[in-house]
């Protein structure tokens, strides 16, 4: 008889564990902010499980968390994003 493996899982190795797991694994997620930043791809390579810890509160999110904002002047704030040119304004 094996034992299904559980595999604790945080916010910054959730795509190295998804990669790496085994048929039948189940993926624990700590607690935390998950900023994806490609897609998770679940193919039927394997069966698996992902779940969040026990009484953990977790969010993934599609998209980049921005960070560095710096005042521009007249209530307008600016940051960058890697690789992509635009503006952005929050009001």
């Amino acid at each position: 008889m094996s034992l299904t493996p559980v595999i604790s899982v945080g916010p910054d190795t959730l795509h190295q564990q998804l990669e790496a797991a085994v048929d039948g694994a189940i993926l624990e997620l700590q607690g935390g902010d998950y900023f994806l930043q490609q897609p998770i791809r679940i193919t039927g390579k394997h069966s698996l499980t992902i779940r969040a810890t026990e009484g953990a509160r977790v969010n993934l999110y599609g998209g980049q968390q921005l960070t560095e904002w710096t005042e521009a002047g007249d209530g307008v704030w600016k940051t960058g994003i890697e690789g992509i040119s635009c503006e952005l304004y929050a009001d």
